[in-house]
C-alpha cells in the first residue's frame, strides 16, 4: 500500500492510501464505509455503532481477502 500526500488542512498533510489492485473494490468499499458510519451515527447505543462498525471491517477483510486469494 503507497502513500499519495493531499491537500493540507488546517496546516496538516491529509493522506490518500493507494493500492495498484484496490481499485476493483473500491467503489464496494466507500459503500459500506458510508453505511457503517450512518448506521454508526443512528445507533441508539454505543454498542450497537461499535457493532456497526465493526461488520464493515469485517466485510471489508472479507473483500481483501478474497482479492489475495483472486477469487
Amino acid at each position: 500500500m503507497g502513500c499519495r500526500c493531499s491537500h493540507t488542512t488546517g496546516g496538516r498533510i491529509m493522506r490518500q492510501l493507494t493500492h495498484a489492485h484496490f481499485g476493483q473494490h473500491s467503489n464496494l468499499v466507500q459503500s459500506i464505509i458510508r453505511d457503517a458510519l450512518r448506521e454508526a451515527a443512528m445507533a441508539d447505543t454505543y454498542q450497537d455503532a461499535l457493532d456497526a462498525t465493526g461488520d464493515a471491517l469485517a466485510a471489508i477483510a472479507h473483500l481483501v481477502q478474497a482479492e489475495v486469494r483472486h477469487d
